[in-house]
């Protein structure tokens, strides 16, 4: 964390001796954050197909890069930066993402399940979301390899007082 901070990196990947990828530190695991009361959705039900054969036995959520699930990178992330709150929006293989992240009390979050009886769509099952999640609501693709900072994203959608922040 010192070189990142030092270097203005923000993601840097953790080597085993082999020089392996094992793992990834992002510049928002360097301190606590203050919690968020904004509800993320983690859109993790789709089927994978442009990662097939692997995905016929695993779920694109659980796909490891450098080690780590996918989903379980982003949930990282999305805990460094204060948020507590998550919904993962589930369909194929969801039993294999919920035996995985269970309650989320591993992750220091907690998790809550959008199950989709059948594929709804793009973003669909954010209509699943129960009548007590807060507004704004960050929805995140739970594929995403990214460096972003959700934190700041929330606070420039509540600061333009906009309908929709869409990050690309």
């Amino acid at each position: 964390l010192a070189i990142m901070s030092r270097l203005s990196i923000h993601a840097l990947p953790l080597l085993n001796d082999a020089g392996q990828i094992r793992g990834l530190v992002f510049d928002a695991d360097r301190a606590e954050a203050t919690p968020r009361e904004t509800a993320v959705v983690l859109m993790a039900g789709g089927r994978g197909q442009r990662l097939r054969p692997l995905t016929d036995s695993l779920p694109k959520p659980l796909v490891r890069v450098g080690g780590v699930p996918l989903a379980e990178a982003t949930i990282r992330r999305l805990q460094a930066q204060g948020f507590r709150n998550i919904w993962l929006a589930v369909h194929y293989r969801a039993e294999d993402v919920e035996e995985h992240f269970g309650d989320g009390s591993l992750f220091g979050v907690t998790l809550s399940y959008l199950r989709e009886e059948s594929p709804m769509g793009t973003v669909g099952a954010v209509g699943l979301l129960p009548g007590e999640a807060r507004e704004p609501v960050l929805v995140v693709n739970g594929d995403l390899i990214s460096a972003i900072d959700f934190g700041a994203l929330v606070d420039a959608h509540a600061a333009r007082g906009t309908a929709a922040t869409i990050g690309a």
